[in-house]
């Protein structure tokens, strides 16, 4: 029987997957994940989570198979590790986007534009937030965000609205205004922590991280009992 591009069979409880989707890793990086010198392990960690992202979908039947099936502990702690990425950077688009800052609507005159303008000055930086891992400082004022400018009072607000509408992971760039310039900032944006930012719950030195690592382990370990072989 011919099968049509990118078509799957299921016979007799086997999985066949055309060549395309049943791709696997090189050998070699396959046995640089239990080499002796820990580097050599690292690199091929490295190389694998390369072929992964470029293959997402066949990766992760491929790795799923190596986290239950794998006999080398290390070898399976690795692929582990390189599937929990690709399984959280889902659990990054599912949720709002986030920057992680408390803020205040202010009118800014910028040169050259007459017409009203308003930015967000940044009065405090939620410490492990992209915010902060951007360098996002306390005083910095946001005149846009991408294509966004604000000519109405509550920029604070529409600035809100246009991040938590976006999935986290994704990149932004924020146009500050500081030390009297337009300075661009890259800023890839977080998924919204579950706890509620603005009652201070973050304010403790690696809170956010806290929150932001246990809500990640909660969602791929979720993930993975979802998908453990049953008897």
């Amino acid at each position: 029987m011919k099968l049509q591009p990118r078509s799957v069979l299921v016979a007799a409880g086997v999985l066949f997957l055309p060549m395309s989707l049943r791709a696997s890793p090189e050998p070699a990086v396959l046995a640089g994940l239990a080499a002796d010198s820990l580097k050599e392990r690292e690199r091929a960690q490295a190389a694998l989570l390369d072929w992964a992202k470029a293959r997402p979908e066949p990766a992760r039947v491929w790795l799923l198979g190596r986290v239950w099936c794998e006999p080398d502990p290390e070898v399976r702690r690795r692929c582990r590790a390189v599937l929990r990425e690709l399984v959280i950077a889902d659990y990054l688009k599912a949720g709002k986007g986030y920057v992680g800052i408390l803020m205040q609507a202010v009118p800014v005159q910028l040169p050259g534009d007459a017409a009203p303008r308003f930015g967000v000055r940044v009065a405090q930086i939620v410490p492990g937030s992209p915010a902060a891992q951007a360098g996002l400082v306390a005083g910095d004022t946001i005149i846009g965000v991408d294509d966004q400018v604000w000519r109405e009072p509550a920029a604070d607000q529409a600035l809100g609205r246009w991040v938590q509408a976006r999935p986290g992971g994704g990149k932004v760039t924020l146009r500050l205004w500081r030390n009297g310039a337009v300075v661009p900032l890259p800023l890839v944006l977080g998924r919204r922590p579950e706890g509620d930012a603005q009652a201070g719950d973050w304010s403790g030195p690696g809170a956010v991280e806290k929150m932001d690592r246990e809500a990640r382990d909660r969602y791929f370990e979720r993930w993975l009992e979802e998908r453990k072989p049953r008897p």
